[in-house]
C-alpha cells in the first residue's frame, strides 16, 4: 500500500517528513484502494469481471493531476504509486515519450476515419492506468491533437495519473490556437482530481545548493561523489539502470540511468563524432545530466567543439549539468583555435551552478 510504503521511508530516513507530501500520498492511497476493487484486464474479459459484485466500474473513478512546484516530489510520489500498484496493465512514460510515441503511432494511421481515436485504443490497450510524469504543452504540434488522445483514453476507461508543473487551467497560456486546446482542459479536470503538492522544500536543489554540482579536481572521491549524486536526485530512489541508452537511433553507453536523470562518461559524449542534434535529445530525454572525467583541452579541439555544443544545447534547454573535471571552468581550455567560442561555454558554465539557474524549469522542446 502506498501509505505504508511512504511510512517505511520515513522511518529510514530515506526522505524527510513533509505534511503536504502526506496529504498527496492520501490522495494516491484512496485511488490505489479504488483500482483494488475491479479488474484491470482491457477488451472483453475485463468488461465481463467489471460487473461481478464488489467490482468498481472504472469510468466512475478518477485519476490524479498532481501540480506543484519543481522539486517538490510529485514523481517520486507518483513513482511510489506506480511501483506499488499491482495490477498488470499498467503504463509509466514521460509526457514527452507518450507524444513522441502518439505521433509516430498517427503516421501509420493517417488513412484511417479517426486516426486519434485508434492511436488512443492503442495506449487504452497496453494500460488501464497510465502515469504521465511532467505534463506540460509548449508545442503546437502537440497541442493540436492531446484533447483527442485524452478523449479516446477516456473512452476507453483509461484511468490517468499525471504529474504538472502548471494548474490543468494555465497550460499552454498564450500559445497559438489555444482555442482548440480548451477541451483538453475539461477533460483533465472531469476525469481526474486536481491535487496541489505545495511545500517549501525543494529536495533536488537542496542538495545541488549545498554540495555544489562541479567537483575538481578528478581523485579517487570523484566517481563516489558522482554516485551520491546520481541516488541522491533520482526519482526511483534505487540504484537506476546500467547500459544502453537509444539516441537518434543510435546506442549511448550510460554508467547510470532513471527516468529523468542520466549518468555519462565524457567520452561517451565527446570522443565520438557527434553533433548537435545528438545533444538536443539527450536534453529532451533528460532534465539532468552527470558527466565523470572532464579532461583539459589542449592539442584535442574536435572534444572541446562537441562539448562547446553540448553545453550550449543543455544550456538553452535548462538541464542541469552536473561534472567532475580536471580543473575549473576557467581553465578547461589551453589551446587557441577556439578559444573565443570557448569563453561563452565558460560563462554558462559558470552560471549553470547559480541557484538562479537550478530554479529554472526544464524546457525540452525549446
Amino acid at each position: 500500500m502506498i501509505e505504508s510504503a511512504y511510512q517505511k521511508l520515513l522511518e529510514t530516513q530515506q526522505i524527510a517528513q513533509d505534511s503536504d507530501q502526506k496529504k498527496t500520498v492520501l490522495a494516491l492511497q484512496a485511488l490505489h484502494h479504488k483500482l483494488n476493487h475491479y479488474n484491470s484486464k482491457p477488451g472483453l474479459l475485463g468488461r465481463i469481471t467489471s460487473f461481478l459484485p464488489g467490482r468498481q466500474d472504472p469510468a466512475e473513478i478518477k485519476g490524479l493531476y498532481i501540480w506543484g512546484g519543481i522539486g517538490r516530489g510529485k514523481t517520486f510520489l507518483m513513482d511510489l504509486f506506480f511501483s506499488n500498484l499491482h495490477i498488470q496493465h499498467k503504463l509509466r512514460l514521460h509526457y514527452h515519450q507518450f507524444m513522441d510515441e502518439a505521433h509516430d503511432l498517427l503516421k501509420h494511421c493517417r488513412d484511417e476515419a479517426d486516426p486519434l481515436r485508434r492511436v488512443a485504443r492503442r495506449f487504452a490497450d497496453k494500460a488501464k492506468v497510465l502515469c504521465l510524469d511532467e505534463f506540460f504543452v509548449n508545442d503546437i504540434g502537440d497541442a493540436m491533437i492531446i484533447s483527442g488522445l485524452l478523449q479516446g483514453l477516456f473512452e476507453h476507461k483509461t484511468i490517468l495519473v499525471t504529474t504538472s508543473n502548471t494548474r490543468p487551467d494555465l497550460l499552454y497560456t498564450n500559445g497559438l490556437q489555444r482555442e482548440r486546446f480548451l477541451p483538453a482542459i475539461e477533460l483533465l479536470q472531469t476525469h481526474t482530481k486536481v491535487v496541489q503538492l505545495n511545500g517549501e522544500t525543494d529536495y533536488r536543489f537542496e542538495l545541488m545548493q549545498t554540495e555544489g554540482i562541479y567537483n575538481t579536481p578528478i581523485d579517487d572521491t570523484s566517481q563516489d561523489w558522482l554516485e551520491h549524486h546520481f541516488l541522491s536526485l533520482s526519482a526511483e530512489k534505487n540504484d537506476g539502470s546500467w547500459g544502453k541508452i537509444q539516441i537518434r537511433n543510435r546506442n549511448l553507453q550510460s554508467i547510470r540511468h532513471s527516468d529523468k536523470i542520466a549518468w555519462f562518461d565524457f567520452r561517451e559524449l565527446c570522443a565520438e563524432p557527434r553533433g548537435p542534434s545528438d545533444y538536443i535529445e539527450l536534453a529532451k530525454c533528460f532534465n539532468t545530466i552527470l558527466i565523470s572525467h572532464v579532461p583539459v583541452f589542449k592539442n584535442n579541439d574536435d572534444q572541446a567543439r562537441r562539448f562547446i555544443n553540448l553545453v550550449d544545447e543543455f544550456y538553452d534547454r535548462n538541464v542541469k549539468l552536473i561534472l567532475s573535471a580536471e580543473v575549473w571552468p576557467d581553465s578547461l581550455y589551453q589551446g587557441s583555435r577556439l578559444s573565443e567560442e570557448f569563453r561563452r561555454t565558460v560563462s554558462r558554465l559558470n552560471e549553470m551552478q547559480s541557484l538562479e539557474y537550478l530554479e529554472k524549469q526544464h524546457h525540452p522542446n525549446r
